[in-house]
């Protein structure tokens, strides 16, 4: 008898240890999950960052291009506030896009769709570029809003506020922004 009971204290022993060592590797599988979902997350907004101070540095640019060829304000081509799109080939802001009390902000986070007069910046897959209108198979593209205001009614200071959309993976809407003052320093 002692030996039956030997047996099924075995068996018993057994499962319990399968049923822990399956747990914990279920647990393990569900923490690799999590952690690939956040990591694309993460290069998600890593792009956006980078697409973001692009848009800062290409209004650094037009302002530095003034200072080199002179002759011109300070601020030329960058002289009117509202909302603009922009890629490193502008020389000049063009039209806006919209003005500043549009609610821009707020139709581009709400909706990725037509309240949201952006443009999109794909990934191009022949160039390596991001650009307005790139083509790629991931549909790896977001949308970016140039914001320009005088401070404080200030002439010789704009303040430069670039503001990136995109949706995530599990389908929300997400932005980030970079904000810089940019000052008439000759």
């Amino acid at each position: 008898m002692a030996n039956n009971a030997e047996r099924g204290q075995i068996l018993n022993e057994a499962i319990i240890a399968v049923t822990i060592i399956t747990i914990g590797i279920f647990g393990v599988i569900g923490f690799l999950a999590t952690a690939i979902g956040e990591g694309r997350y993460i290069a998600e907004q890593t792009t956006a960052v980078h697409l973001a101070g692009e848009g800062v540095e290409i209004m650094k640019s037009i302002i530095d291009a003034n200072a080199i060829v002179g002759g011109g304000p300070w601020n030329e081509g960058v002289s009117g506030e509202g909302f603009y799109e922009v890629d490193y080939t502008t020389r000049n802001l063009g039209a806006t896009v919209a003005s500043l009390a549009s609610g821009l902000e707020a139709s581009c986070e709400a909706n990725w769709g037509a309240p949201c007069p952006l443009s999109e910046i794909c990934f191009d897959d022949a160039t390596g570029y991001w650009k307005y209108g790139g083509v790629n198979n991931e549909r790896r593209c977001v949308k970016r809003a140039i914001s320009i205001s005088y401070t404080g009614g200030d002439p010789d200071q704009i303040r430069v506020v670039s503001t990136v959309y995109w949706r995530a993976k599990n389908g929300l809407l997400r932005n980030v922004s970079i904000t810089s003052d940019l000052f008439n320093w000759r």
